[in-house]
This record gives C-alpha cells, sequence and structure tokens, in this order.
C-alpha cells in the first residue's frame, strides 16, 4: 500500500467519522397520488452516538417545496412546508391542517411527511433537510398530484334562445380520480339543466 493511498483512505475515514448526521438517501421515484388522496414523503435519519444524549441538541428538521412557475420563466421557487426542533412543529399556514410528521412524536430521527387533501398545486420537488449544529444533509422527494378536472367544451356564445344548444356543448368530465363531492354537484348541474330546458323554449315565442 502506497503513502498516497493510505493517506486518502486516512482522509475518508475522518470525514466519515466527523459527519454528526447520517441520511438513508436514495433516488427516490416520483410520487404520485390522486387529488384529494394522501402522500408520504420518506425521510429517515440516524446521528452519531454522541448526539444521541439528553444534553444534545435536538435535530432541525425543514420540509420545503421548490416548483417552476408556469410559463417556465425564471427560477424555480421556494415555499416552506413545514419545521420541527424537540417539541416544537411549525406549519406554513398554506399547508395548515394538511401535513404531519407521520412518525416523529415517538422518533425524531423520523421525518417522514404525510400530506392529506392532495391539491394540484400540491405538486413539487420537495426538500427534507435535517440540520444538527454546524452538519447537515439533505434529501428529495419528486411528488406530482394527478386527476385534474377539466372543462372539455367551449362556449362560443351565451345567449337565452341558444341555452339548450349551449348546454349540449358544455362538459365536465371527470377522470377516474374525481371525488364523490364533485360528482353529487355535476349531477344536481344536470338536473338544473334539464328543468331549463323547457322554460328556455318557451322563451323563444316572445
Amino acid at each position: 500500500m502506497t503513502l498516497s493511498f493510505f493517506l486518502y483512505l486516512l482522509s475518508v475515514g475522518m470525514s466519515e467519522a466527523s459527519s454528526i448526521v447520517n441520511m438513508r438517501r436514495v433516488t427516490h421515484p416520483t410520487i404520485r397520488e390522486p387529488l384529494a388522496g394522501i402522500a408520504h414523503l420518506p425521510c429517515v435519519f440516524t446521528l452519531q452516538p454522541s448526539e444521541l444524549s439528553p444534553s444534545s441538541q435536538p435535530p432541525h428538521i425543514q420540509w420545503t417545496r421548490t416548483w417552476i412557475p408556469q410559463g417556465g420563466e425564471g427560477g424555480p421557487l421556494e415555499q416552506m412546508v413545514l419545521s420541527a426542533k424537540g417539541d416544537m412543529v411549525k406549519v406554513n399556514k398554506a399547508f395548515a391542517g394538511q401535513v404531519r410528521l407521520l412518525g416523529y412524536a415517538a422518533n425524531n430521527l423520523n421525518a417522514t411527511m404525510e400530506i392529506s387533501g392532495l391539491r394540484s398545486n400540491d405538486t413539487g420537488t420537495y426538500h427534507c433537510q435535517i440540520v444538527v449544529a454546524d452538519d447537515y444533509e439533505r434529501d428529495i422527494v419528486p411528488l406530482v398530484v394527478t386527476g385534474e378536472w377539466f372543462i372539455a367544451g367551449v362556449i362560443q356564445k351565451l345567449r337565452i334562445r341558444s341555452f339548450p344548444n349551449t348546454i349540449q356543448h358544455v362538459w365536465i368530465v371527470p377522470n377516474r380520480y374525481a371525488t364523490s363531492i364533485i360528482s353529487i354537484v355535476w349531477e344536481f348541474f344536470c338536473l338544473f339543466c334539464k328543468l331549463l330546458q323547457p322554460w328556455s323554449r318557451l322563451y323563444q315565442y316572445f
């Protein structure tokens, strides 16, 4: 073994030993969940034994979200989602009642985050960052929320005398991820349109 190779191994060993926090970091596949569904974003880490004593400062956990704005103009935007340290957990108001750390109460080395009631604008790249003293680790989890509702018809002219024809061209089409609440609203809308059609025909005679 040459002296240079020995010094290289020694430097690598010292750098690994000096790392306080070690994250179980893997290349996460893109997580795809439906609208109004639930997503689990994994983030688990370990600490050096010296950092596990009661007198040690608890790790600081930060979840942030980045995304590309519509149109692709400018750089990616970043938003704080959640921050936790010890017994203190702070959630961004935009995610209030929607996010939580699943196993954090039982084990503060588990920073896996749950997002419920998924919205289309929850799509983005989520970053889990663990900070201990001057050391930190960061993991990345991509999330895509699927199941958009869309209007599959275009109202070109909206006139009372052509109301029945207009109704025939307007359809709100749900995909397989549609929620039951929106389906009920759709049924009421269809019933409302059927009730109005006779009156719209009578109106044509005036």
